[in-house]
């Protein structure tokens, strides 16, 4: 029997594709940045998607900051201590939506 090295074949190219609508943004706290993330995939001769690559930045995909505000937060009052402090929390702006990063916490104020 006689063996054939493996070849490509050009009626089964199928293109790989981005997707960053199944992926959601990577946040870093660490770097205060957040970037989009998409996952790769291409659909096979039965039409089935085929994963490539699980969520990862997206190619091209620019870091945006995390911007701290008070807006939409209140103030947490202590009566025990007699203290009162203002909460913050964490946004992003992508495109033309903002989103929030995370709950009102107490800040240094």
């Amino acid at each position: 029997m006689e063996l054939k090295r493996c070849e490509d074949d050009p009626e089964q190219a199928f293109p790989i594709e981005e997707d960053r609508t199944v992926c959601p943004h990577f946040v870093d706290y660490d770097r205060m940045t957040v970037v989009e993330q998409g996952s790769l995939r291409y659909r096979n001769a039965e039409n089935a998607t085929i994963l490539v690559r699980d969520c990862a930045p997206a190619e091209g995909a620019t870091p945006v900051p995390l911007v701290e505000t008070a807006e939409g937060c209140t103030l947490r009052h202590d009566f025990a201590s007699n203290r009162s402090n203002r909460q913050t929390k964490l946004i992003y702006h992508m495109g033309d939506l903002t989103y929030q990063a995370g709950d009102c916490i107490d800040s240094d104020t």
